[in-house]
Formats: structure tokens, sequence, C-alpha cells
């Protein structure tokens, strides 16, 4: 586990903290909209996760690296 995801966790349970201090009820709430969320984009997500796991194994690590790396940043982002 990286520090992001500590920073994450940090975050949501900083924001159930509040939402439970404002009203007891708001936390179930907010799962309730996550669902939804989820489950209007979970398709796109799944799809997502299969073109990149595609292209990890389609394309060569020094291509990747040369396409995504520090001298090539800006590129690395539109890529």
């Amino acid at each position: 586990m990286d520090a992001s995801l500590y920073i994450l966790l940090a975050l949501v349970l900083v924001a159930l903290v509040f939402a439970f201090a404002k009203d007891v009820r708001l936390p179930l709430a907010g799962i309730e909209a996550s669902g939804r969320l989820l489950r209007g984009v979970w398709i796109e997500i799944a799809l997502g996760f299969l073109l990149a796991g595609l292209l990890e194994v389609l394309l060569p690590a020094q291509a990747m690296a040369q396409w995504l790396g520090r001298e090539n940043l800006g590129r690395g982002i539109l890529v």
C-alpha cells in the first residue's frame, strides 16, 4: 500500500465523520449515491481496465517508457 491509498482513506473517513456530524442519515445517503454512480459507469471502468491490460501485454515495455517517460511528460499525459 502506498501513500496515495492512505490519503484517500483519510479523506473518506474525514468526509464520513463530517457527514455523520451533520446528519446521521447522510453517510448512508452518500453510500447509496456512490452505488448509483457505480451502476452508471461500471461498464466503462471494466472496459478501461481490460484495455489497459491488453495494452500492457501488446506493447513492448521500452515503447511505453519512450512514450510516457520523464523526457516526454506532455506527450505522456496526452497518450
